[in-house]
């Protein structure tokens, strides 16, 4: 009986022995251990060797020290200019990577994710398969303060300014799905320049879809945004927006559309189709609420009657409230429904715009008594009047937004058919 408790009592002696033998070991491995093998120039190597087979990439980078789950790396690049990955070069001079333990005892290298704190992105849509929407070495990635250069969005090119970014994948080797959170300092599309820019989006299916985006415009314009893009095939676009434009003036001249338009205005807008810098081809429908507007635009020439109060009052028009429906289609934008008005005068009608800024419409403008007689006697007769004692003017906008001009078609050769009349001084005061 004695002899058998001395066997179990050498036995548990040596099983402790044993695992405090192991946990000192692991310890070591833990604290001396990164020491030990950051220190290797073997190691830099094999890591470097590891992402860019991974990757199929060409990955460099200067030094890389840490513990026993991550690293930090200095001054690191990886170019995957030779694959077809929608990740095309990532630049860094600071990035810590998290990565799995078991893999790195049996000689893998398995990165889990990776924090890049400023840097470069460069990302080009270039289309939806596995290979490309996939994330390069890590499920999960978040840039701090970065610099995001977005090309291919439907053709065009995106620079995103102080950028937070993260990004997570999920899913399958063979069918990623990708989702994530954006916020941008600015963000510059061509000639037009975004501020404060936040949006969620997703990837499934082969199609990228925005939530939530909001933005601010030229203007203090504030711009929400949900949709879509198809990243295969034809490349369409999908978008419920809404934009609320204190100061339309501004938005326009950034756009590079119009300097002769200002107020305020509340758009929604429900669109599909291509809209590249070449093509656009949109359709859809929309309405907005309209205030304060007022037209710069060239007024016909009125012999004998250049600084009559009518044209003083159409000239200084600054105060129409009104609302305006609307469709695309095509390259144009149709305006179906148009109706200004103030407390002397009401502006309806319909309008074609194009994206080439050409300019057609056909309009109604209806004045009260007031505005009538402010006609000099002279010409009223060239002029419709309504039972009422409406002046009304059937008259169109031509023929570019960028120089709008206004067109009474015959009215001014109705005033000018007497030229005895006309160019008498006397009847400017009649």
């Amino acid at each position: 009986m004695n002899m058998l408790k001395l066997k179990n009592f050498l036995y548990n002696r040596w099983l402790w022995a044993g695992l405090g033998l192991a946990l000192l070991g692991l310890t070591a491995a833990i604290f001396l251990g990164p020491k030990l093998i950051y220190g290797n120039p073997t190691f830099a190597s094999w890591v470097q060797k590891q992402i860019s087979v991974q990757t199929e990439g060409k990955f460099n980078f200067e030094t890389i020290h840490g513990g026993t789950f991550s690293a930090d790396l200095k001054n690191l690049s990886l170019d995957m200019g030779s694959t077809s990955s929608n990740v095309r070069k990532v630049v860094a001079p600071d990035l810590n990577a998290s990565f799995a333990l078991l893999p790195l005892l049996q000689n893998k290298l398995v990165v889990t994710s990776i924090h890049m704190k400023s840097g470069t992105l460069d990302l080009r849509l270039n289309g939806a398969d596995a290979a490309q929407i996939s994330l390069p070495a890590a499920n999960h990635f978040r840039l701090q303060k970065g610099t995001v250069n977005l090309s291919n969005l439907s053709g065009w090119n995106i620079q995103l300014d102080k950028c937070d970014l993260i990004v997570h994948q999920s899913g399958s080797k063979d069918n990623p799905n990708i989702s994530g959170s954006l916020q941008a300092t600015t963000a510059q599309i061509a000639n037009l320049t975004l501020q404060s820019l936040e949006l969620d989006f997703k990837i499934e299916n082969g199609t990228l879809m925005v939530e939530n985006l909001k933005a601010q415009l030229p203007g203090k314009s504030k711009l929400r945004l949900n949709g879509s893009y198809t990243l295969f095939g034809q490349r369409k676009i999908q978008t419920d927006l809404t934009l609320d434009s204190p100061d339309i003036l501004s938005l326009l001249k950034a756009l590079d559309f119009s300097e002769r338009f200002a107020g305020e205005a509340d758009v929604k807008l429900s669109a599909e189709g291509q809209f590249t810098p070449s093509l656009r081809s949109l359709t859809g429908s929309g309405k907005a609420k309209l205030n304060n507007i007022k037209p710069d635009v060239k007024m016909p020439s009125l012999p004998g009657f250049i600084d009559i109060p009518l044209l003083r009052r159409i000239r200084a028009l600054n105060d129409l409230d009104g609302d305006a429906a609307f469709t695309l289609q095509a390259e144009k934008i149709n305006i179906t429904n148009l109706d200004l008005k103030n407390k002397d005068l009401r502006i309806s009608g319909t309008a074609q715009v194009g994206y080439d800024r050409s300019l057609n419409s056909q309009l109604l403008f209806k004045g009260n008594k007031t505005v009538s007689e402010e006609i000099p006697n002279i010409a009223r007769s060239s002029f419709e009047h309504n039972a009422e004692g409406n002046v009304v003017i059937p008259f169109s906008l031509i023929p570019t937004t960028r120089d709008p001009q206004v067109d009474i078609g015959d009215i001014v050769n109705k005033i000018i058919s007497n030229p005895i009349k006309v160019l008498n001084p006397l009847n400017m005061f009649k």
